[in-house]
């Protein structure tokens, strides 16, 4: 399915990664790929370079969600947010209007 977790996808229950990289830190992500691969850096383009600006998706979830949807959704993709250093508690409480 189109948004089933990545941790499903990947079968991070089965396959131990020794990187997981974010699209946050895009840039140093690729830096390490590009020499652990020999390959010389090329450096990406920046956000605004290609038209993709910041979103602020975080502060609008609660227009969208409801707690107990949030919550189902959270306990759904937790081990993806884990697996990239996320927490997801911020935007759990936010929701709730906390």
């Amino acid at each position: 399915p189109p948004w089933a977790p990545a941790w499903m996808v990947c079968g991070m229950d089965w396959v131990s990664y020794d990187f997981v990289g974010t699209l946050e830190g895009l840039d140093g992500d690729v830096a390490l790929l590009f020499d652990a691969l020999g390959v010389a850096e090329a450096g990406l383009p920046s956000r605004e370079a290609v038209g993709f600006g910041a979103t602020h998706a975080a502060s609008s979830v609660g227009r969208y969600y409801n707690a107990s949807l949030a919550e189902a959704i959270g306990e759904a993709y937790a081990p993806d947010a884990e697996a990239g250093g996320y927490d997801l508690r911020d935007v759990l409480e936010q929701i709730r209007g906390g």
